[in-house]
């Protein structure tokens, strides 16, 4: 790998650091294809498509290419000599591409994309092109955001990105931040990013943070957190995806970590969040309640991680969750309320952005005190409420909407997120002058939820 950055540090950074890393493929009537601009990134080589013949021309340092002017027209013939297939014409003074040399012969591209040999001869005085790679990304400010509308958005896999951004500033949202790079054994940083996912987002006046997880293994986290050249390599990895990918930011959403792993954690955090800074990102953590179990909350040290990033997002849901046996609201306005003025006491106001929930639990009652629960955005409550015809009713101690039926001898329950609930969410932000919200996911989001979001918690000045 030969990537360069435009600042000297960071590109050093790499050089030591970066021995490999993960780039998606796409998969077109089982044969596998790169995206040939980021080759260009990421190796010394440079790519040509002439588009009236259909020809591509890939090249690197080691063919020795070669430029120059003809001397006189002539014929390009499919070998070398004279004999053959003739394939095109050169007219007198164009430049041509020499991809080889040899004593009579070379063998060039022409204007036109016509490829075949032509005589040494007419080319009198070749010229070496040395294919040096070019920065992947110029120096960038950061950018931060008056107010930040933020959508975590569900990617397990790698597809090309062929689908128009519905949403932007003017619809409720300023930044997407997809589920593109994991962590997995021996400091492999995983990655299924898209290009043009990126290209949309930016055309669209979207900011891209690009998650970045622990795939919630907490071996590989140790094993990565306590060897400093597994950090290094990891760090100089998301470096290198930020680069290569045009992105804005990072969002960090590392969850059931050892308690043992905390100091280390703050310290990886601190580090990558300082080279990211050089390279112009926003850098976001993302973090429960601070109470509860020690591997998905007490191990984030939240004082040091809220002094290395740019901000924390209150994961502030799940007060109910789908493996225990206790249905209840998802998030309770007095829940989240405690969360926000707990974690205040831990992160500067100006950084905590809070987490909502755009999706509920259909509970079960499945016999013997036992229970299932299932998740559903909001077009899934409103076709199970169409289903049942359960009545809703609002619940003042949660805050939110509640309704329950019978389903073939089954005793279902849900506390809704919908226009209620969402509109009291806004009123804690708003309440506690936070600088942003950020919703779990966009998969279960529709049109409603981003027109509310966009009439009651619109954008600010500095969101262009």
């Amino acid at each position: 790998l030969d990537l360069k950055l435009e600042n000297r540090e960071l590109t050093t950074y790499l050089t030591n650091n970066l021995d490999k890393i993960n780039m998606p493929v796409r998969v077109i009537d089982g044969i596998k294809y790169l995206e040939i601009e980021q080759l260009e990134d990421i190796y010394p080589v440079r790519h040509a498509f002439y588009e009236e013949k259909g020809v591509h021309v890939l090249v690197n340092n080691e063919m020795g290419l070669k430029t120059g002017v003809t001397s006189t027209a002539v014929t390009i013939m499919e070998s070398p000599g004279s004999e053959g297939l003739e394939v095109g014409k050169v007219k007198k003074g164009e430049l041509v591409n020499i991809l080889r040399t040899d004593e009579a012969d070379l063998l060039v591209v022409s204007q036109d994309g016509a490829f075949g040999y032509i005589p040494a001869s007419s080319v009198p005085s070749p010229e070496k092109v040395d294919i040096n790679n070019k920065p992947v990304r110029e120096l960038q400010e950061k950018v931060i955001l008056d107010r930040t509308r933020l959508v975590w958005e569900q990617i397990h896999d790698y597809k090309y990105f062929d689908r128009v951004m519905k949403y932007g500033p003017d619809e409720g949202l300023d930044v997407l931040s997809p589920t593109w790079f994991s962590l997995n054994v021996d400091g492999i940083v995983l990655n299924i990013a898209d290009q043009a996912y990126v290209d949309a987002a930016h055309a669209k006046n979207l900011q891209v943070w690009a998650l970045f997880s622990n795939s919630f293994d907490p071996d590989w986290t140790h094993e990565m957190l306590s060897n400093e050249e597994l950090r290094a390599k990891v760090i100089a990895q998301i470096i290198a995806y930020t680069a290569i990918y045009d992105l804005d930011g990072i969002n960090i959403d590392f969850e059931n970590v050892y308690m043992k792993d905390k100091a280390d954690f703050s310290s990886f955090v601190a580090e990558l969040s300082q080279l990211l800074h050089q390279q112009g990102q926003v850098v976001s953590i993302d973090v429960t309640v601070p109470w509860g179990s020690e591997r998905y909350s007490l191990f984030a040290d939240r004082v040091a991680l809220a002094s290395a990033v740019d901000y924390v997002m209150l994961m502030a849901y799940d007060e109910h969750w789908a493996s225990i046996q206790s249905p209840g609201s998802v998030a309770s306005r007095d829940w989240v309320e405690k969360g926000i003025e707990k974690s205040l006491e831990l992160i500067p106001r100006e950084k905590l952005i809070l987490g909502v929930p755009f999706y509920s639990w259909v509970w079960s009652q499945i016999g013997s005190g036992k229970v299932s629960s299932k998740a559903v955005g909001f077009n899934g409550q409103k076709l199970w409420l169409e289903k049942t015809g359960a009545d809703v009713a609002y619940d003042p101690e949660t805050g939110q909407n509640y309704a329950e039926a019978l389903v073939d001898g089954v005793r279902q329950k849900i506390w809704l997120e919908d226009d209620v609930s969402l509109n009291m969410r806004i009123g804690l932000a708003k309440k506690y002058n936070l600088p942003g919200i950020a919703g779990w996911s966009l998969l279960f989001t529709t049109e409603d939820v981003w027109e509310q979001i966009s009439d009651e918690y619109p954008a600010k000045g500095g969101n262009q």
